[in-house]
Protein backbone atom coordinates (compact mmCIF):
# COMPACT_ATOMS: atom_id res chain seq x y z
CA UNK A 1 0.00 0.00 0.00
CA UNK A 2 1.08 3.52 -0.64
CA UNK A 3 1.39 4.44 3.03
CA UNK A 4 2.47 7.90 4.04
CA UNK A 5 4.10 8.89 7.29
CA UNK A 6 1.23 10.01 9.52
CA UNK A 7 1.27 13.60 10.70
CA UNK A 8 1.62 14.26 14.43
CA UNK A 9 -1.96 15.55 14.41
CA UNK A 10 -3.24 12.29 12.93
CA UNK A 11 -1.24 10.24 15.42
CA UNK A 12 -2.66 12.34 18.26
CA UNK A 13 -6.20 11.98 16.90
CA UNK A 14 -5.83 8.20 16.58
CA UNK A 15 -4.47 8.01 20.13
CA UNK A 16 -7.41 10.07 21.43
CA UNK A 17 -9.82 7.75 19.61
CA UNK A 18 -8.14 4.66 21.05
CA UNK A 19 -8.22 6.10 24.56
CA UNK A 20 -11.85 7.16 24.17
CA UNK A 21 -12.89 3.73 22.92
CA UNK A 22 -10.96 2.06 25.73
CA UNK A 23 -12.26 4.35 28.49
CA UNK A 24 -15.77 5.31 27.34
CA UNK A 25 -16.69 2.76 24.70
CA UNK A 26 -17.98 2.85 21.14
CA UNK A 27 -21.23 4.51 22.19
CA UNK A 28 -19.54 7.65 23.50
CA UNK A 29 -20.60 10.59 21.28
CA UNK A 30 -17.34 12.52 21.70
CA UNK A 31 -15.20 9.51 20.82
CA UNK A 32 -17.34 8.64 17.84
CA UNK A 33 -17.17 12.25 16.60
CA UNK A 34 -13.38 12.06 16.73
CA UNK A 35 -13.53 8.72 14.90
CA UNK A 36 -15.85 10.24 12.27
CA UNK A 37 -13.44 13.16 11.76
CA UNK A 38 -10.52 10.78 11.36
CA UNK A 39 -12.49 8.58 8.93
CA UNK A 40 -13.61 11.59 6.88
CA UNK A 41 -10.01 12.78 6.56
CA UNK A 42 -8.76 9.32 5.57
CA UNK A 43 -11.60 8.82 3.06
CA UNK A 44 -10.74 12.14 1.40
CA UNK A 45 -7.12 10.97 1.10
CA UNK A 46 -8.17 7.67 -0.44
CA UNK A 47 -10.52 9.39 -2.86
CA UNK A 48 -7.66 11.58 -4.13
CA UNK A 49 -5.91 8.49 -5.47
CA UNK A 50 -6.55 8.25 -9.21
CA UNK A 51 -9.01 5.47 -9.98
CA UNK A 52 -7.71 4.63 -13.44
CA UNK A 53 -8.32 1.48 -15.45
CA UNK A 54 -5.73 -0.23 -13.27
CA UNK A 55 -7.10 0.90 -9.93
CA UNK A 56 -4.80 -1.21 -7.77
CA UNK A 57 -3.49 1.72 -5.71
CA UNK A 58 -7.01 2.95 -5.04
CA UNK A 59 -8.31 -0.50 -4.09
CA UNK A 60 -5.35 -1.17 -1.83
CA UNK A 61 -5.86 2.19 -0.12
CA UNK A 62 -9.52 1.34 0.52
CA UNK A 63 -8.53 -1.99 2.02
CA UNK A 64 -5.79 -0.25 4.00
CA UNK A 65 -8.37 2.10 5.51
CA UNK A 66 -10.41 -0.86 6.75
CA UNK A 67 -7.24 -2.33 8.23
CA UNK A 68 -6.36 0.94 9.97
CA UNK A 69 -9.82 1.09 11.50
CA UNK A 70 -9.52 -2.54 12.64
CA UNK A 71 -6.17 -1.81 14.27
CA UNK A 72 -7.63 1.18 16.12
CA UNK A 73 -10.38 -1.03 17.52
CA UNK A 74 -7.82 -3.69 18.40
CA UNK A 75 -5.58 -1.19 20.20
CA UNK A 76 -8.62 -0.05 22.16
CA UNK A 77 -9.37 -3.60 23.25
CA UNK A 78 -12.43 -3.97 21.03
CA UNK A 79 -11.53 -7.32 19.50
CA UNK A 80 -15.11 -7.85 18.26
CA UNK A 81 -15.16 -4.64 16.23
CA UNK A 82 -11.59 -5.21 15.04
CA UNK A 83 -12.43 -8.68 13.72
CA UNK A 84 -15.45 -7.30 11.86
CA UNK A 85 -13.27 -4.72 10.08
CA UNK A 86 -10.56 -7.30 9.38
CA UNK A 87 -13.29 -9.48 7.82
CA UNK A 88 -14.47 -6.57 5.66
CA UNK A 89 -10.92 -5.88 4.51
CA UNK A 90 -10.33 -9.56 3.71
CA UNK A 91 -13.58 -9.82 1.76
CA UNK A 92 -12.68 -6.78 -0.32
CA UNK A 93 -9.17 -8.14 -0.87
CA UNK A 94 -10.70 -11.41 -2.08
CA UNK A 95 -13.12 -9.62 -4.40
CA UNK A 96 -10.28 -7.55 -5.84
CA UNK A 97 -7.86 -10.46 -6.23
CA UNK A 98 -5.27 -9.00 -3.84
CA UNK A 99 -3.70 -12.31 -2.81
CA UNK A 100 -0.79 -10.75 -0.91
CA UNK A 101 -3.20 -8.70 1.20
CA UNK A 102 -5.35 -11.75 1.88
CA UNK A 103 -2.30 -13.60 3.24
CA UNK A 104 -1.23 -10.59 5.27
CA UNK A 105 -4.71 -10.14 6.77
CA UNK A 106 -4.93 -13.86 7.55
CA UNK A 107 -1.55 -13.70 9.31
CA UNK A 108 -2.71 -10.75 11.40
CA UNK A 109 -6.11 -12.23 12.26
CA UNK A 110 -5.11 -15.82 12.98
CA UNK A 111 -3.80 -15.08 16.52
CA UNK A 112 -6.93 -13.04 17.30
CA UNK A 113 -9.20 -15.88 16.28
CA UNK A 114 -7.25 -18.24 18.50
CA UNK A 115 -7.91 -15.85 21.39
CA UNK A 116 -4.29 -14.72 21.80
Amino acid sequence: MNEQVPSPERVDLKQRIIEGLRERGADDPETMELFRRWMDERIREVERIPNAADNTAYVRAQIGLNLERARIYLAAGRRDLALADFDDARLQAEQEGQEDLIRSIDDEVRPLEKGQ
